[in-house]
């Protein structure tokens, strides 16, 4: 619908996931949840649509990355 803003969540899901104390994630799992979030955000209407972990979560379920 509008790419306004994929990039940006790309990047702020990317360094969020980076930067987590609470568990050690893997570079794949970085880029997959950055993707998920672009992906959403490229989806949605605006550059900032409101979303919270259990939508971007949902959305990934529904659009995997390496669909089988």
């Amino acid at each position: 619908k509008d790419t306004m803003g994929s990039g940006d969540s790309f990047l702020a899901a990317f360094l969020s996931q980076g930067s987590r104390q609470d568990k050690q994630v893997s570079i794949e799992e970085m880029l997959e949840f950055a993707a998920a979030l672009s992906g959403f955000v490229t989806q949605s209407s605006g550059a900032c649509p409101s979303y919270d972990l259990r939508t971007i979560n949902r959305f990934q379920w529904l659009n995997p990355l390496y669909p089988e």
